[in-house]
């Protein structure tokens, strides 16, 4: 059906559609009629909440055939659109790879995350405010595959979440939601090492959707059981030296899943993810940026890889559309700091992580870019992810026009940071409806 997005496909004469008795093809005037329905529903807002480009093409398509086969096709069709715009939300709930949860469920952007429990079908039926729920039989029978596949080990991490989106934009939008609720927790976390999210170490445990991510503790386990399954659980290279001779070893990094839930515990952590994973403010869509590449550094193996995304992530937290000279950012960058005795300092670390970022942009190589480096590259991003927080807080900047506006105003002088640093966690609001040892 997703060939019907693509020209090529449609005029080929080879196109084929289901129909009542078998297969059928389009004429040529009904490919026509379905090119204009489809591009003029693709200007609608309400279609482009709820279906994928390319899969409306056959979804379209497959209504034009269905309505060839009634008597009255207009009345169909009339309810055939209305559907279409006016499509109730979507429940998705996918499994997560890579992570642990050993509380209780919790509601989160929308969404819901917990282990597979009848605890979890609760929450969920309350979350769904009429909506979709897993209590139909379809939604049982699932839950129990699920359960079964894992039934020597713990019960599965399960993400549920309402969208407009239909089908394959329902899966993505869940999809994307995940990745943010995971990224922004990462982003905030104030202890990583504490929680043993070592990085640079690959991405062989990076959190994601089971089965398109691989679970690495089920990998193990199904490979300790087969007589070469070692060759794939670690590296077992050979080596001979002239000082050392032949040297057998076996090099294998920890494959820990990520404690998200503990993670989420911190309430200042939860309340800035509840927020940012979905929002549309200026200082949610900034984060999410700089969370996704913060996250594509933290589980990089190559530190020339990490200094480049974490570059791009701080970039993505001072930056402006409309394109800035790397002195302008980093001004904007001490700007952050309410200290003005700092702000020099500030500059010169700015462009010091810029100096290594552009290097490796361009092909070159920094005997900077090491993982201690690295590193501290991150604590600058997360200090940022915080101070931009407090700049929102303070300043009320909802737009871009308005993050914009800010910075220049502080660099005027016109705007000062009157208060001490008021970082989220003492800023943070409550989070309405899940209490805190549920978190």
């Amino acid at each position: 059906m997703y060939g019907w997005a693509f020209d090529d496909y449609r005029h080929s004469g080879r196109a084929v559609l289901p129909g009542r008795n078998g297969p059928v093809t389009l004429e040529p005037a009904a490919i026509d009629s379905l090119e204009t329905v489809v591009h003029r529903l693709q200007k609608e807002h309400p279609i482009r909440q709820r279906w994928d480009d390319a899969e409306l093409w056959g979804v379209v398509a497959a209504a034009i055939v269905e309505l060839s086969e009634l008597q009255q096709p207009e009345r169909a069709a009339t309810e055939l659109l209305r559907r279409l715009r006016e499509a109730d939300p979507s429940l998705v709930v996918l499994v997560v790879a890579n992570v642990t949860w050993q509380s209780a469920p919790v509601e989160i952007a929308g969404g819901v995350l917990g282990e597979h429990s009848q605890e979890f079908v609760d929450v969920v039926r309350t979350g769904s405010a009429g909506r979709e729920s897993l209590d139909s039989e379809g939604g049982r029978d699932w839950l129990a595959s699920r359960l079964a596949a894992d039934e020597e080990s713990a019960p599965p991490v399960l993400a549920a979440y309402w969208t407009d989106g239909q089908r394959q934009l329902a899966i993505d939008n869940t999809e994307r939601w995940l990745q943010a609720v995971v990224d922004l927790a990462l982003l905030f976390e104030g202890d990583i090492s504490g929680k043993d999210l070592w990085s640079l170490r690959g991405g062989h445990n990076r959190p994601g959707v089971r089965g398109t991510t691989m679970h690495r503790p089920a990998i193990e386990k199904l490979l300790a059981a087969h007589p070469d399954g070692h060759l794939d659980i670690a590296s077992e290279p050979y080596l001979a030296t002239p000082t050392s001779g032949q040297v057998r070893s076996a090099r294998w990094h920890s494959a820990d899943p990520v404690p998200l839930d503990a993670v989420l515990r911190d309430e200042a952590v939860f309340a800035i993810v509840h927020e940012a994973a979905t929002g549309e403010q200026a200082l949610y869509r900034r984060l999410r940026v700089a969370a996704r590449w913060a996250a594509e550094a933290h589980w990089a193996i190559d530190s020339s890889d990490a200094s480049l995304a974490l570059g791009v992530a701080l970039d993505s937290l001072v930056g402006s559309r409309s394109g800035l000279p790397s002195r302008f950012m980093a001004q904007r960058f001490a700007l952050l700091e309410d200290e003005p005795s700092k702000r020099r300092e500030r500059v010169k670390r700015y462009n010091e992580v810029f100096a290594v970022r552009s290097a490796v942009a361009h092909g070159g190589e920094s005997s900077k870019a090491t993982g201690a480096f690295v590193r501290s590259v991150a604590e600058d991003v997360r200090w940022a992810a915080r101070r931009l927080v407090s700049l929102h807080r303070t300043f009320n900047t909802p737009t871009e026009t308005d993050v914009d506006a800010t910075f220049e105003a502080l660099a005027l002088g016109e705007l000062t940071w009157s208060l001490p640093s008021t970082e989220p966690a003492e800023v943070a609001p409550p989070v309405v409806g899940v209490p805190a040892h549920e978190r």
